[in-house]
């Protein structure tokens, strides 16, 4: 028993080695592809910071940058560089054509990496790791790194680093290939996919574990958690680790049986082959060579699975150590993986063997404090993390980092398990971010602008002698504070300035244009950048003051003469798109709109003329010279204009640089040339095949032209050329209109005059006569005839259209007012005058709610023809609406206008309608008032007199007198 409780005792201990083992290489696995990832996040990052500053500031360089930017990385990794404006349309894309930016932009306003930074809710890093977005086009998976636009501190966009999952599962991919359990996974710090080694497509746009979740949610640094079984079916044992810098985490999952199995196998084989051993004790020593054969098998495993282990290492750029340093100071290198010879060109066992010669190849310079760092690392128990340089044979310098963490062993020496990695693609971008620093310090030198900083915590102001100076002043009482320099701001400005200032917090980059108050009491047009920063000496704005005046003052000259040119001026770049356009340009070709980036072949309309107008811009480089030619070009409205163009160069000295081009609008004068040179055969043409009557007649009254149409309209049964040199009045009594037509109706229009005749036989001609003058002088007149007998028949169809009720065929309410109004003016003091009646049915509500609104409608129709055979045939019976209707009684004083309410009303009481077996009864109540006064005060009077009428039981007639007569 004793034995086998030593056995088993061994085996836990064993098992417990092996997954202790298998968590550390977990660990040290996912912290490898953490740094992994902090590259290439540090370069993607940097990419947005330099192509968001160089879209600000250098907008035609741009598409050169984004180029080259893309192609600096491995393909495949960037699907996209976009860029929206404050608004999330996309303003520009690497993938759009080159016309596509006057097309209709796309939104991605609702998008979390836009309203990130348009609410803003950037973060402190400034860069925004979406969670992964399906193309609505493409239908493919990516990530969006957005990095915000701010032009003098506001918001003025985003600018979007479009990343393929599917290469950072590639990459994965070579680490864990799609052979065995083992997993490799990104997220982002909401718990989303980003990517993953195996079965990508199935967790894309989804949440991790519970398990990870919690472990991510605990604040530390990583974790480590077991799912038993996982998502797939296998129990792995999982390392994760956040990514430096970034709100990504990597996790590393590995299979628990494929790494143990040979570890649980050959604990099932020993304790089955020692339970034999101890039943047959006679067969020890044929049992004894069984288990030597079984041991030697179990090592094979074990060295298979350590190559395995070793394959995996391979996989991960960089390499994976173990070293020791004894207690009295010398080391050796346990195990270090296949990377090392990438970086050293020394294979592992070289290492393994020759330690010094991993330590002759760090940098003379950096040795010391390497070694230093180790010797403290083992004192102190903390991990060793230091960025050195390799100085290999060849000359070449490479930057590594490394990392490991120390760990006591019983017999005093110190284990280190640890990861190095090449930095040195990192280490020349900052050095390169270092520099521009340097050259930023030399600019500001140079274009002698001023510094400033502003102490928030007691508001106190220092200026250098630079801000002093630009001002006028020869010294300034320092320090100030922002309430004394505030008003030194023109109050125009300061609008501006309360927005920057109200968002100076948030430690983004502000730049902002002002005037400011000098020692003469004048304003200077200045620049004010500057940042938030919090450091030793407490929270400060740090900034620079430019003297921009001269630019202002030259902007705003050259814009005005610019803008008030008649003449369209555009100025193209050498890659044939418009740079700069005048109003004028704006106004005639874009409708206002903006012409920026717009080529200049597209104005043109056509491929002839664009062609020929880069035949004559290349004519221009090659000559040095000017260049002049009439071009048809279609404005905003597709109306084609001629411009007699003129084309110089911007610099002489440059003859592949910029043209500026100016159009002066010749159409009138183009279609005046062509008007005169076609004028003789095209008039003659016209008038013959005009499809109205045309004759032309001479000043002296003799006719020139005139078309068979004319004769057929009069009835002329003669050719119309033996009409030519026809004077006026024989050609008025050949037309003999005085026993063919009624008298012609006459209107003057301008100097010309329109008649029209009403012929024999019904029709009704309209005849034009059109004098032609040429400067003032009078060469002729223009005869225009036209039958418009069906147009005034539809005229007098639409009149009465627009005056009749449709459903009862009364006036309506716009007719009836328009005869009181004639009425009105009409009646005169020998005349009886008149009275307005106002009927409404009574209770025609119920009518509606009990038989249905066509018994009510038929009811309203019967009324109608009531009227029609009660009332005069002088009187005006109309509907107002609804069962509201009103009459106008001309000549009908009070007594006769009463007389003729009450037969209408007892006509009403008297009648019935039958409606669906259903026999329908009425009243009405009618109200009365005299024509006399205003129109409104005339219904106001009879709709209280109907009032009356209705308060006193309806059914009755109610005269109401006007007290103004």
């Amino acid at each position: 028993m004793a034995y086998w409780w030593l056995l088993l005792d061994n085996q836990r201990s064993q098992l417990a080695y092996a997954e202790r083992q298998l968590e550390l290489r977990a660990e040290q696995t996912s912290e490898a592809l953490a740094m992994q990832i902090h590259v290439l996040m540090s370069g993607l990052d940097y990419l947005g910071e330099s192509l968001a500053t160089q879209y600000l500031d250098n907008r035609s360089q741009f598409d050169a940058a984004v180029d080259t930017a893309i192609s600096t990385f491995e393909e495949g990794t960037i699907l996209q560089v976009a860029v929206a404006d404050s608004a999330g349309r996309i303003v520009y894309s690497n993938l759009a054509p080159d016309d596509e930016s006057v097309q209709a932009p796309i939104s991605i306003a609702n998008r979390e990496h836009f309203r990130v930074h348009a609410e803003g809710r950037t973060p402190s890093s400034e860069l925004y790791v979406s969670d992964p977005l399906l193309g609505r086009i493409s239908g493919k998976w990516s990530i969006q790194l957005a990095q915000p636009l701010l032009n003098g501190g506001v918001f003025a966009g985003v600018l979007v680093v479009s990343v393929s999952p599917t290469f950072i599962t590639g990459y994965f991919q070579k680490v864990f290939p799609h052979t065995g359990g083992d997993v490799a996974l990104l997220l982002n710090n909401r718990g989303y996919y980003l990517a993953r080694s195996i079965r990508q497509n199935d967790i894309m746009g989804n949440q991790v574990s519970d398990a990870l979740r919690a472990s991510l949610a605990t604040g530390l640094d990583g974790g480590n958690y077991r799912l038993d079984p996982a998502w797939d079916g296998i129990s792995r044992d999982y390392a994760w680790r956040w990514v430096e810098d970034y709100p990504l985490a990597v996790s590393v999952g590995l299979d628990r049986e494929t790494a143990l199995s040979p570890v649980t196998d050959r604990f099932a084989k020993s304790r089955f082959w020692n339970g034999v051993s101890t039943l047959a004790i006679f067969l020890a020593a044929l049992l004894i060579a069984l288990l030597m054969e079984r041991l030697r098998m179990e090592q094979r495993n074990l060295a298979w699975n350590e190559e395995r282990l070793s394959r995996l290492l391979a996989q991960v750029p960089g390499a994976v150590y173990q070293f020791r340093r004894w207690p009295d100071g010398t080391s050796e290198m346990l195990y270090i993986s296949q990377g090392i010879e990438t970086l050293l060109g020394l294979t592992p066992a070289e290492v393994v063997s020759d330690l010094s010669a991993v330590f002759d190849t760090i940098h003379p310079e950096d040795r010391p404090e390497a070694i230093a760092q180790i010797a403290e690392s083992a004192e102190q128990l903390t991990p060793w993390d230091i960025k050195f340089r390799l100085l290999l044979p060849n000359g070449e310098t490479r930057w590594v980092a490394g990392y490991a963490n120390p760990q006591r062993e019983s017999q005093g020496s110190v284990l280190w398990h640890g990861y190095i990695h090449d930095i040195s693609r990192q280490h020349a971008i900052n050095d390169s971010l270092r520099d521009n620093t340097a050259r930023l310090r030399l600019t500001i030198d140079a274009v002698h602008d001023g510094l400033w900083e502003w102490h928030l915590a007691d508001d106190s102001l220092y200026f250098d002698e630079r801000c002093v100076a630009m001002l006028g002043h020869e010294q300034f009482d320092q320090p100030a504070t922002f309430a004394h320099w505030y008003e030194q701001v023109h109050p125009n400005d300061k609008v501006h300035l309360d927005k920057v200032v109200s968002e100076i917090s948030r430690g983004e980059m502000f730049r902002l244009e002002l005037r400011l108050r000098t020692a003469t009491d004048d304003w200077l047009w200045t620049e004010i950048r500057g940042r938030a920063v919090e450091d030793d000496k407490g929270k400060r704005v740090l900034g620079t003051q430019s003297d921009i005046s001269q630019r202002v003052a030259e902007a705003q000259l050259r814009n005005a003469l610019l803008d008030n040119n008649a003449a369209a001026i555009l100025l193209v770049g050498p890659d044939h798109r418009i740079r700069l356009a005048n109003r004028r340009a704006k106004e005639l070709f874009a409708a206002g709109r903006p012409l920026r980036r717009i080529p200049f072949r597209q104005l043109q309309g056509s491929e002839e003329g664009a062609d020929d107008l880069l035949e004559q811009a290349k004519l221009l480089r090659r000559n040095k010279g000017a260049v002049e030619a009439e071009h048809p070009f279609p404005d905003a409205n597709g109306e084609l204009h001629w411009f007699s163009i003129h084309g110089t160069l911007l610099d002489a000295e440059r003859p592949d640089g910029d043209i500026i081009w100016t159009l002066i609008d010749i159409t009138e004068r183009r279609q005046m040339e062509v008007a005169l040179s076609a004028a003789r055969v095209r008039l003659i043409e016209v008038i013959r095949h005009f499809p109205g009557g045309v004759l032309l007649e001479s000043a002296e009254g003799r006719i020139l032209v005139v078309n068979q149409a004319l004769c057929d309209l009069f009835g002329l049964e003669l050719p119309p050329d033996s009409l030519t040199g026809t004077e006026r009045e024989r050609f008025y009594q050949l037309l003999d209109l005085q026993s063919q037509a009624a008298p012609p109706e006459e209107r003057r229009q301008g100097d010309g005059r329109i008649s029209e005749l009403t012929m024999a036989d019904g029709r009704t001609l309209q005849i034009n006569q059109i004098p032609i003058r040429i400067k003032d002088t009078d060469v002729g007149r223009l005869w225009i005839a036209a039958d418009i007998t069906e147009w005034r028949e539809h005229e007098r169809n639409l009149e009465r259209l627009a005056t009749t009720d449709p459903l009862t065929g009364l006036a309506n309410r716009r007719a009836l007012l328009q005869g009181m109004e004639w009425e009105l003016r009409r009646a005169g003091p020998d005349l009886p005058g008149g009275a307005l009646l106002i009927l409404d049915l009574d209770h025609f509500k119920s009518i509606n709610d009990t038989y249905g609104h066509a018994a009510g409608d038929k009811v309203l129709v019967h009324l109608a023809h009531l009227m029609r055979s009660i009332l005069r045939q002088n009187d005006i019976a109309g509907r107002l609406g609804g069962e509201e209707f009103a009459v106008l009684l001309p000549d009908a004083g009070r007594e006769r206008a009463l007389a003729i309410a009450e037969r209408l009303r007892l006509a009403v009481e008297g009648s019935t309608i039958e409606y669906e077996g259903n026999t329908i009864a009425v009243t009405a109540s009618i109200g009365l008032a005299p024509l006399a006064g205003e129109v409104d005060e005339i219904f106001v009077l009879a709709d209280e007199a109907l009032y009356r009428a209705k308060n006193e039981g309806r059914n009755r007639t109610v005269y109401a007198d006007n007290p103004s007569v």
